[in-house]
């Protein structure tokens, strides 16, 4: 039986739990004054550097299909929905091959009976959608991005990267042909997986997430068997 959608908010929303999931950064600073319309500023590229010698996967490429699945039932019966995301590669910097097309796996979508989880640390994602990617195996965790939302830079849309833009993001990123021999996983949307909540007992959450959970078991309108999971969560709604 799947997590109530508020228990859920209280798991995920922020996401210094998911972000443990995630490997989740701070996100890149913006555009200083002077760094032109569709650019990174210097230390942007300087984090964003940091952030591809994680990765193993950096790519352009747009999506092609998105898929969804629940991930296997946990001990108690209970499933999260998951969107598997296929890209088409068009420009490879390493881990896959251009002209082929790899699949992540990201923590949201629907479940069975029509409630919808949205998770605020993975970025929209849409059919058609070009970006370029920093990306972990397709199917580690939570979300499959280096630093999940900020392992994506838009192509298009309002704050997309300019021409000039992605040549700068991919030359910051140019790990040398060490790093280039590295190969990342795709995700199998056929293969079943698991997704469980972190067990009580043990204080994995950072503070604020803590603070967060015990605020939205304070609220009027927390449901009585919500909070009593919490509780029995040890009140650490950490997801990994």
């Amino acid at each position: 039986m799947p997590m109530s959608r508020a228990l859920l908010s209280a798991s995920l929303t922020g996401l210094t739990a998911l972000a443990a999931a995630c490997g989740h950064d701070a996100p890149p600073p913006a555009p200083g004054p002077d760094t032109p319309p569709g650019q990174l500023a210097p230390d942007a590229l300087a984090e964003l550097a940091a952030s591809g010698a994680r990765a193993k996967a950096i790519f352009v490429g747009q999506i092609v299909a998105i898929d969804e699945r629940l991930s296997e039932p946990d001990a108690d019966g209970r499933q999260i929905p998951f969107q598997f995301v296929t890209w088409k590669v068009d420009r490879a910097l390493r881990g896959v091959d251009a002209g082929r097309t790899w699949t992540g796996r990201f923590a949201g979508g629907t479940f069975p009976d029509g409630r919808h989880l949205s998770v605020s640390e993975v970025p929209e994602l849409a059919m058609g959608q070009r970006a370029l990617l920093l990306a972990d195996d397709g199917d580690a965790g939570a979300c499959a991005l280096i630093g999940c939302r900020d392992g994506l830079l838009a192509l298009d849309g309002a704050a997309a990267l300019s021409a000039d833009g992605l040549d700068q993001a991919l030359a910051a990123l140019d790990g040398g042909a060490a790093a280039k021999a590295v190969r990342a996983r795709s995700a199998d949307p056929r293969a079943p997986f698991a997704f469980t909540l972190a067990p009580s007992g043990g204080p994995i959450a950072a503070p604020p997430v803590a603070a967060r959970a015990e605020a939205r078991a304070a609220e009027p309108d927390a449901d009585p068997a919500e909070v009593e999971a919490l509780i029995a969560n040890g009140r650490n709604p950490v997801l990994r």
